[in-house]
């Protein structure tokens, strides 16, 4: 069972949550980056978006599953190998959707909005560039009005 959690851990690609990163640019320009209120908001909204974020990557890599095991590098990802459960992916990824959800409804109504928005995009596959920036610009100026 440990290692299916790490395996799980491995999919939601943690190293990919630096992007998230971005979330600190909003304190960092207004001033408020030693506001220790602002800053700790602005924490709880990094985890809460990259707990999202790898959500969304292990739900990607289920849709993308058979085409995965074809390819030379993707083939070694955990679900498209073989050693992650796919029950067990799509129940972690499910699960970190509505965690998401119900964490950035508890921490703002403006950043459940933002949440909401970022899944309504994926799951109906709007590609608009950019999408997800100006949505986490624009959930921190709303957090940050409050």
């Amino acid at each position: 069972m440990v290692e299916q959690l790490v395996l799980l851990f491995k999919a939601a690609r943690p190293r990919q949550s630096l992007k998230n990163l971005s979330l600190f640019t909003g304190l960092i320009f207004s001033g408020w980056l030693f506001s220790p209120a602002k800053f700790w908001t602005t924490v709880a909204a990094f985890i809460i978006f990259s707990l999202l974020t790898g959500s969304v990557y292990i739900f990607n890599d289920i849709i993308d599953f058979e085409s995965d095991k074809k390819h030379p590098f993707k083939k070694r990802r955990p679900l498209a190998s073989g050693r992650l459960q796919l029950p067990l992916a799509l129940f972690a990824s499910l699960t970190g959707f509505f965690i998401s959800l119900f964490l950035g409804w508890g921490l703002s109504f403006f950043l459940f909005l933002g949440i909401s928005i970022f899944l309504l995009k994926f799951f109906l596959l709007f590609l608009l560039d950019g999408m997800e920036i100006f949505v986490l610009f624009f959930v921190l100026i709303l957090l940050y009005c409050n």
